[in-house]
Parts: C-alpha cells; structure tokens; sequence
C-alpha cells in the first residue's frame, strides 16, 4: 500500500511541475493584483461576439478580452519554439472565436524575416496546430477576414520572385486556396489590405498615395489616384461595404464608399471632444461587427471605441483580471510554493538521511564548498557584469553618436530640402538620400550593422516629418508620431543625442545629428539605431556566455579537484576496507600505507587497534566460553539477550517447552563405594557422555543436580529422540565400565511438555538462571516412575501429543495416572530401546500384545486384561509394568471394579 500511495504522490507532484511549468509566466506577477497593465498599445479590434483583442507588448502580447476591460486570457510571445509565437504581426478571429495569429520570427542579427507561422487557438486561448507554415525569403502580410464567408486572406510575397500569392483560408475547414498571383516591385507598397467587393480582388496602398486594384487575371490598376482623398495607412471594410480608415494628414477618421468617394466619419475636433484630450494618434482604426469603430489611442495608451453614430461607447485604460485568471495566478503561485517547500524538505531529508550518513566526508567537503564557490563566482560575475554592462550600453551609444555624426555629414542637406511633397518618394532626390545612407549602412552588408536602421526627418509646422527610412516603412513627409524631445532638441540646437521611443513595432535606441545645408542651416536630422529588443536578446547572449564561462570555469575546478581528491580517496579507500574488514571480524589485517602525513598515521592507528581488539575479542570470548559453562548460550538466547554480561535479576520469558530430568538408579549405594575423587570421576565420566547428546538434539543442559540431569528442549520430538539416544549412549558406556572392572549403572528419564517461565533470580552479586514451573515438578515425578514401572524412559501424553511420536522411536502406553493439582489424568508412555537389552527386546516384541491389555484394562475388562498381562510377564518375567497390571487386576477381581472406572492410578511412589 505505501508503495502505491508514494507511486501516486510522485504523480501528482509531476502533474504539478507540469502545471506551473507551463504556466510560469504567471510566477512574474503578484497573485494579487487584478490589474492587468497594458505595454505599449499596437492595435486593437473586435470579434462578432463583441469581444476585444489588443496587440501590446513590442507585438508580443495578444489579449482577450470584453468591452469593459475583463481579461479573458493572454498570450505572451518573444519565443522561438514550437507552438510559441514571436510576433503577432497580425491575427484573426472566426465567428467560432478561434484566433489565428501571424507569427513572424525575426533573425537576430538582422531585419529580415526567418519565418512566417499561422498558428491557431482556441476561443479560450489554448494552442491548436499550425495552420501554414513558410520559411523562405519572404514578407507577409495578414488580410482582413470574409465575414460573409468565415475566410481570411494572406499575401506571401518572395522577395527573389519579387511575386505576391494571395491565399483564402477557410477558417471553418482550416483549408487554404490559392486566389490569385501578381508581381510587383515590394519597395513601391505601402500596405496590403483586403477587398470586400470580392475574395478574388486584393488591393495594394502606395507609399505616393495611390491605392491599386488586382484584377482576378493578376493585373493591376489604380483604384484611388494619388491626391484624390486623404493621405491613409490601410483601409478596413466594414459590415456595410464601406471603408475605414484614418488620415495621417488631418488625423481625421474617413468613411470610404464604392464609388471612390470618402466622407469624414469623425473630425479631429470631434474625436478630441470624446476624448477630453488636446491631443491623440490613431495607427490604424478597425471596425466591429456593427461597424463601430476600434482603435488604440497612442498617446494616451488607450483603447477607443466608437459606435457608427460617432458616439463614444468606451475607453479602456487597462484591463482587470477575470476571477477564473485571479484563480489560476493564485494555483501556480500556491503550487510554486508548495514545491518549493517539497523541494526544501527533499532536500533536507536527503541531507540527515543521505547525504550526512552515507557520503564520503569528502564529496561532503566538496557539497559544502561547491556552492560557496558557485556563489561567489556568480556574484562576481554578475558585478563584473553590472560594472561592464552598462560601460558596454555607454559605449555603444557613443558609437551611435559617432556613427550618426559621420553619417550626419554624408547626407545632402540640399537633397533634403527638395523633397517637398509626398510624390517625391521614390524620385530623384528620394533615391539618392536612400542611396547616402546604404553606403553609411554598408547596405546592412556587415554583422555588426544588420541591425541598423536610419531616417531622415525634417521639421515641417513644427512637427518632425519622415523624410524617408531604409525600411520604406514611413512615406515620405508623413508625420513622425515618435518624435521625442531630443529630436526637437537636435533641430533647434544642433546637438547629437542619444533618444529612446517605442513604435509599433517596437522600443528603439537611436542617436539623431543635425544635417546642414551649403550655409550651415539644420535642414534635417539623421537619425541611426537599431530596436532595443534586439539588443536585450544580445544581453541575454552576452549572460548566456558569461554563464557558459562560469560553467567552465566550474568544470575545470572540478576536475582539478577530482585529481587531486582522487589520490586522497584512494588511501581514504584502502582504510575504509580494512575497518569494514575489522568491522566483519577479520583481525589478521595490517594496514600498510608509505606516507609520512596524517593519512600515514592513521594506518599505524587501525594496526594498533586491531592488535588490541584481536587481544581482547579473544580474552572476551574466552571469557564468554568460561560464563556459558555456568549459564548456557540457549538460556541467553531465550531471554533475547546478546551476551551473559547483559542478563540481569527479573530478566524472564515464558514459553512452551519440554522439560526432560535424568537420574542414575542406586547411586547412593554406588557413591558410598567409592572415595569422594571416584565419586566426583565417576560423574563427570558418566556427564561428558550425556551432555553431548543433549546439544546435539538441540536441548540445553539447564542444571546438573547431583548425578541427575535437568534439560529443556524447544521441540518435544528432539526431546524424545535424545532420551533414546542417551540410552543407546548408556549401553556404550556400560561396555566401557565392564571393560575396567566397574559394574553397569542404570538410569530413569521422565520427558513432560508444557508451559513454563525461564528467568534469571538472585541480586547484583549472584545470580542463578532457573526454571519455574508445575511441568518442571511433572518431568520430575515421570523420572521416579521409571523404577516404579521398570522402565528407562517415561514421556507423557502432553509431550507426545506436542510431537513426541514424531520421533520415529517405539512406545507403548502405561495407562493413566492422577496428578495432584490437574484437574485430567496425565497418560503415559514408556519409550522403547530394543537395542539396549534382552529386557528391553521383548518388551519391543510384546508392545502389541501390552497396548491391547491397557485398552482392555482401562476398559475396565479387567479379567481379560489380567489373563493379557499374564501371558506377558509368562513371556518376559522382567516386566516390571506387566507384573504391577497382573497385581492390580487380581485386587480389582478381589474387591470388584468401582463405578466409573477408567484405569487412571492413584500412586504415591
């Protein structure tokens, strides 16, 4: 059972790990806090349930929630792997609420896509598959969903091909479509955008102001000329047909009909007044599903929605936890905790159970030190980190300073103020500024430039313009909503500053020189940086490497340590075996070990402790040896005591046991015979025959008591078997003592089984190990009946009945007698040895005839018994039982059979 329950343990633990594991982002934030912030707003729209989905967070966060900012759920990016995002370059939302996102993976050390995933969650945000998947040279860009249809459409354009494909996925099926394939050169582009007039037609945002149709054949044509309506980023079909979209010139929001006219939906002025603000930016307005309008406030970090009345329907600041996230947060923090207490306890068991017990006091050493170590080489690292690190920031600002200074003069300043309206871009003047900073970039041709963007800005009504960018993301003279202040410090002093912003794509750190003319007048600034999550990843790059140098540094202590422990623990080793051999009793050990240290000195130690514990373990066992002849090993083992020097008085253990008591027939008459030397000789010659045999049935010698034996046996059966074979031992020594001129002895052995007590009496000063017990005094009285009924062993029932006729040796029943104190006659048996004596032969050849007597006899057939009993004594007149039945049969006839007689016999011998 325990090992199921600890199975099932370890299964939850696992299911734990598991569960904050996937959930750790969690650990980054308090478990109490129901406020959920939002991190530099992209955009934000709307799904036919009403539901609002925000891209925040550099584009690496998409967020679930409703229309008054309860959060359903979120998904973080940044990551590389599979089923993680990078970027959320774009998304989309089914009517089922299933997400698919664009997942653009971005190359480290330069602008350029590696790789282009849609990735598809479900309504409650858990990852689903990868729907399509590219990773060739290319940019993609995400299209507005049919709602009519449930699809959505993407370009793939192949910048080797220079070659656009327009897909249709079905988001009901997850099926994709090719729908059409055109060419055209990606710079001249601003944006790629869907068409509701048809799931064939795609159309093109110029960075001139035109807006392009393609034709279902591949063709293309100018849908809006240039100049015709406000200047726009993208456009957004609404539920209606119309379109969308706000105006970077005016920054008013515009509806679009078929017929290429546009009506302003909401004015500056208006969207200020909802607003209650003096100023806003709109990136990109969205509609939702009753055509209101969604959209992100950059400004104020808000998102704006605005019903197609031109009423505002909310602001959403920051969004607040839903109770199902509260919950979640608060599990993987209490989970978190909870193994983090498993881990502690596991460790601290592993350290008094383990580590501290059954661990070289080395590799202790070692585990002690080892994190000290770590420690302070990780400290040290991080200092030289934190002392480094932001040299390396300072330094590589002064270098972009540098680089945006010499860039600076590289740049035309008379080319810049030719550019005058928006159809410049792409001309002359355009081209050639493009061209000066590629040749500063090194057209991004080297690893440590990859990275590097640059711009041009120039100030037009007091606000910084992008005159134009390598990444032709900016049209030309469209305003910079970005600009920081020290990019209008640098127009109005001339000075190079380092600045900082966040974009929609991203946080930048950039440096911005002034760019003169001819007569020496700022007509610009250059402006040269790269995105500063990019550089984050070049710091964790640079504590990757660090910590990979930490770790060799560790692998090489080490090794070194194990060297050098090596030839230590080897001597260790070499000691260790001769205790562990010491340990197992081996004594003639000597530990030889040629040094002249501590180690040395220790090896002398353990042979001059072994000499010494040999020395003594042998006086000890000796010493034992000599205190078992007095107190046998089996009596100290019964009472569970590992040596005699531990018995103490009231040590005691009750078993079931055999009790057997010998003595020798007349030695009274034969000690007065004999000097008081014979007498002693005499007994020990006759106890040096029995004492064996007693062991080797497994018994123990408790008492010697004059000539008599007092033994115990665990086993009735064994006590019975040595009986008969201390007779047989008899007869040996019979021959032995007529062989010297001695005449024979004769002995008695009573065998009873029963409970008894095993103790050790006396006080501090002496001692006796004794038997108490009424079976005691039974075997004793069974040992007096031998000369009573002739016979040389007597067991009764009780021994027999505990396994006594298991022995294997002949018996024959003596009837039954009363015992004082016992409420049931006690039967008996005579144990026969036919090898022994003529006597005891006959008795063999007579046990039928003797056994069918008894029965008659307690039968109380007493006249055929006689006649049995009889016949017997008539065949062996040295029958001594026979001859007592015949006698008590014949004083049954004189003065009859009493009522309720059973055989058993009063004696008193």
């Amino acid at each position: 059972m325990k090992k199921y329950s600890k199975i099932f343990l370890y299964i939850i633990a696992a299911l734990i790990l598991a569960f904050v594991y996937s959930n750790r982002e969690q650990l980054n934030y308090n478990p109490f806090d129901a406020v959920y912030r939002f991190d530099s707003p992209y955009w934000a729209v709307m799904d036919k349930q009403g539901f609002v989905y925000l891209v925040d967070s550099n584009v690496k966060r998409i967020t679930k929630m409703t229309r008054d900012g309860e959060v359903q759920w979120y998904l973080t990016g940044g990551e590389r792997g599979e089923e993680k995002f990078y970027d959320v370059r774009d998304f989309c939302v089914s009517s089922r609420g299933d997400v698919y996102i664009t997942n653009a993976v971005v190359d480290i050390y330069s602008t350029n896509y590696t790789k282009f995933d849609f990735l598809k969650f479900s309504p409650d945000g858990k990852f689903v598959k990868k729907a399509a998947h590219y990773d060739r040279n290319i940019s993609s860009f995400f299209l507005i969903r049919n709602d009519a249809e449930d699809k959505f459409y993407y370009c793939v354009y192949e910048i080797a091909t220079n070659e656009a494909m327009l897909t249709s996925f079905d988001m009901a099926s997850d099926t994709t479509d090719e729908v059409s394939r055109v060419k055209f050169d990606y710079n001249s582009f601003r944006g790629i955008t869907g068409w509701a007039g048809g799931t064939s037609e795609l159309m093109l945002t110029s960075q001139t102001g035109e807006t392009y149709r393609v034709l279902p054949g591949g063709s293309v044509e100018v849908r809006i000329p240039a100049g015709t309506m406000p200047y726009f980023d993208q456009i957004w079909p609404e539920r209606t047909g119309k379109f969308a979209f706000n105006s970077f010139d005016d920054m008013n929001i515009y509806r679009m009909t078929d017929d290429k006219t546009a009506s302003v939906f909401l004015s500056k002025e208006r969207i200020r007044e909802l607003l209650g603000v003096k100023s806003f930016y709109f990136l990109w307005v969205a509609p939702g599903p009753n055509d209101e309008i969604v959209t992100v406030d950059k400004i104020s970090r808000k998102i704006v929605i605005i019903s197609n009345r031109g009423e505002l329907i909310a602001t959403i600041g920051e969004g607040r936890l839903s109770w199902r996230l509260i919950v979640k947060r608060c599990l993987v923090w209490f989970f978190a905790i909870l193994l983090a207490l498993a881990v502690l306890r596991a460790a601290a068991v592993f350290y008094y159970r383990v580590f501290t017990k059954k661990t070289s006091i080395i590799i202790q050493d070692i585990a002690t030190f080892t994190p000290l170590l770590v420690i302070s080489i990780i400290v040290t690292a991080v200092t030289i980190y934190g002392h480094i690190y932001p040299l390396i920031e300072q330094e590589y600002g002064k270098r972009l300073m540098a680089l945006a200074q010499l860039g600076a003069k590289k740049i035309s300043g008379e080319t810049i103020e030719k550019i005058k309206s928006r159809s410049d871009f792409l001309g002359e003047s355009y081209n050639l500024l493009q061209e000066q900073m590629k040749r500063i970039l090194n057209d991004n041709g080297d690893e440590w430039n990859r990275k590097f963007t640059a711009n041009i800005y120039r100030l037009k009504n007091d606000i910084v313009h992008v005159v134009c960018d390598t990444t032709y993301y900016y049209s030309t003279l469209e305003p910079f909503p970005y600009a920081t202040q020290e990019h209008y410090d640098t127009f109005r002093d001339g000075v190079t500053r380092l600045a900082e912003y966040i974009d929609t794509a991203g946080r930048y750190r950039t440096a911005a020189a002034p760019v003169r003319n001819a007569a020496g007048e700022i007509v610009g600034v250059f402006e040269i940086g790269s995105d500063y999550y990019n550089l984050v990843e070049i710091k964790n790059i640079f504590l990757y490497n660090l910590s990979c140098g930490v770790a060799i540094a560790l692998v090489v202590y080490f090794s070194l340590l194990a060297v050098l422990s090596y030839f230590l623990l080897v001597a260790i080793r070499v000691l260790r075996n001769m205790v562990n051999k010491i340990t197992s009793g081996d004594l003639d050990i000597n530990v030889a070990l040629e040094r002249a240290d501590e180690l040395g000195e220790l090896g002398e130690g353990i042979n001059y402790m072994t000499r010494s514990l040999r020395d003594y373990i042998k006086h000890v066992m000796e010493l034992n040896a000599a205190y078992f002849r007095f107190v046998p090993k089996n009596f100290v083992d019964l009472l569970g005591k590992e040596s005699v020097l531990s018995v103490a008085p009231g040590d005691n253990v009750s078993r079931n046991m055999a009790v057997l008591f010998s003595d020798i027939r007349s030695f009274t008459s034969l000690s007065e015979k004999m000097t008081p030397q014979e007498n002693f000789n005499f007994i020990n010659s006759y106890l040096k025959r029995m004492g064996p045999v007693i062991r080797e049935n497994s018994g123990f010698i408790d008492k010697y008591i004059g000539d008599a034996i007092m033994a115990l046996f665990e086993s009735a059966e064994r006590a019975v078997g040595s009986a008969a074979m201390m007779i047989e031992k008899l007869g040996e020594y019979n021959g032995h003592r007529k062989s010297n001129g001695y005449e024979p002895i004769s002995i008695g052995i009573g065998i009873h089984f029963g409970p008894l007590m095993l103790g050790v009496i006396g006080e501090n000063e002496r001692i006796n190990a004794t038997v108490i017990s009424e079976d005691v005094n039974i075997a004793s009285r069974l040992e007096g009946l031998c000369k009573h009924f002739g016979a040389y062993i007597i067991v009764s029932g009780d021994a027999m009945a505990a396994g006594g006729n298991a022995s294997g040796v002949e018996t024959r029943p003596l009837g039954k007698i009363a015992v004082h104190g016992r409420g049931a006659a006690l039967e008996l048996f005579e144990v026969l040895v036919p090898s022994y004596d003529e006597r005891s032969r006959l008795k063999s050849e007579t046990r039928a005839a003797f056994t069918d007597a008894i029965d008659k006899y307690n039968c109380a057939n007493i006249v055929d018994a006689m006649a049995s009993f009889a016949e017997i004594s008539k065949r062996n007149p040295d029958d001594r039982a026979a001859a007592l039945f015949t006698q008590k049969c014949e004083e049954l006839i004189k003065t009859g059979v009493p009522e309720g007689f059973d055989g058993t016999q009063e004696l008193n011998e």
